[in-house]
């Protein structure tokens, strides 16, 4: 079963220091029964399952308060940045990533094809950015001070990524099903037009990195392996630093994360 496959796989990866990089990539390769969304939901998948059953807000004020904090503080990160770099044609201010301009459509964005589907997840952020004549999404991964190593981080992002492998059948078509579902539920006029797969992006503060380097002696040189070595199956990973960002810095306005006005979000390479 696929999700027994996923579950596997994340379990392998729970341990930075003892995570053996090729037979997680192996196993990667392995996860089969994908949810291929070949022909795109009409109601864009149902309005990606109503939002997620998010409709834009945190959910509720007591499961939020239920929520381990630093669960809780990611999510917040989230949909700040989303508020803040949401996708609007007319709009001036863009993310700018490794010198290119990007646009947030989406947030926790569910993978599978169908509610009944497990194991997938969400992904955190859907970005769409132009790179020379390319269109391609990006798949956010956020993590904050205390979250999941940036192993597992990237792992997760090679999990979201796997039905849109371009080697395998029907992936362009699944990729381009995926943001037409997002522009419909989001109510955009139309979908842009995807020239390739997805780039992969671990972001969190300045303090998550400082602490990766106290608890894990040499964790750069480990996610420098896998970066080299996902590269060699053709899918692009970056580690990003967004700067000394707090919970102070992100307050609720009407029932909705945002960035205190004049916080910066800063883009620095990891590695």
């Amino acid at each position: 079963m696929c999700s027994d496959q996923i579950k596997l796989l994340r379990n392998e990866c729970k341990n930075l220091k003892t995570v053996d990089i090729d037979n997680v990539i192996k196993e990667w390769k392995m996860i089969d029964n994908m949810p291929f969304r070949t022909e795109p939901d009409d109601e864009g998948r149902r309005k990606l399952f109503e939002l997620a059953n998010r409709k834009g807000k945190i959910k509720d004020e007591n499961d939020d308060k239920n929520k381990d904090e630093t669960k809780r503080n990611e999510d917040h990160l989230c949909m700040a940045i989303f508020n803040r770099y949401r996708y609007n044609p007319e709009k001036k201010e863009k993310l700018i990533v490794a010198g290119y301009s990007q646009y947030i459509v989406d947030y926790q964005t569910p993978i599978k094809k169908k509610e009944t589907d497990s194991g997938w997840g969400k992904i955190d952020l859907v970005g769409l950015v132009k790179r020379s004549s390319r269109k391609q999404l990006v798949f956010w991964e956020m993590k904050w001070p205390g979250g999941d190593d940036p192993l597992y981080a990237s792992i997760e992002l090679l999990i979201y990524a796997k039905p849109f492998d371009k080697y395998k059948d029907k992936s362009e078509d699944n990729l381009k099903s995926l943001l037409f579902e997002i522009f419909s539920a989001r109510g955009f006029k139309e979908a842009e037009e995807l020239k390739a797969q997805p780039l992969l992006f671990v972001a969190a503060p300045h303090d998550y990195w400082s602490k990766c380097e106290e608890k894990y002696v040499g964790f750069l040189d480990k996610i420098k392996c896998f970066k080299n070595k996902i590269e060699k199956i053709k899918f692009e990973i970056e580690y990003w630093d967004l700067g000394n960002i707090k919970e102070r810095h992100i307050i609720i306005e009407k029932n909705m994360p945002k960035f205190v006005d004049g916080t910066p979000v800063e883009f620095c390479k990891v590695i």
